[in-house]
């Protein structure tokens, strides 16, 4: 009998205002790439699916409302080292309608939000989500990224 590998699953939301930015949270004080810009995301929970996830995360982390009809998939990104650490099912979302305006609903994990063109900010960016948007622009809707034993 052979034992399957576990991998981590995650939900983003990409948040795009009528100027086409993006709404960018600095992470801050959770170990991981803080300092950096990311998306509104956290991970999936037992018995959640992607998108209600990324709709559960959107309201907790901005304080916007949506439903999960308002949620559209834009790629899908598998991110693994060769060692099998840090093994990720990353699901890209675009809310294309929400309630309220955007505040920063958890200053313990994030220090500022802004609005950006992705372009402007990639080298502040947490290190993956660049190529992202990049993908996401050319219209790729799987995306395999394989990363150095050290990230």
């Amino acid at each position: 009998m052979s034992q399957y590998h576990k991998m981590k699953a995650a939900s983003y939301v990409i948040v795009r205002n009528t100027q086409g930015e993006i709404l960018l949270m600095r992470r801050a004080n959770t170990g991981y790439m803080d300092g950096k810009f990311g998306l509104p995301s956290g991970h999936v929970e037992q018995n959640e699916s992607f998108v209600a996830a990324a709709v559960r995360e959107l309201r907790e982390e901005t304080g916007l409302k949506c439903t999960e009809e308002d949620m559209e998939h834009r790629l899908t990104l598998h991110r693994y080292q060769e060692s099998g650490e840090h093994d990720y099912v990353d699901i890209f979302f675009e809310v294309t309608n929400w309630q309220g305006k955007p505040k920063n609903t958890e200053p313990h994990k994030c220090s500022e939000l802004i609005w950006t063109k992705p372009v402007d900010s990639k080298h502040e960016m947490v290190d993956y989500l660049y190529n992202v948007f990049q993908e996401i622009e050319k219209g790729t809707r799987l995306f395999e990224l394989v990363r150095g034993s050290n990230e």
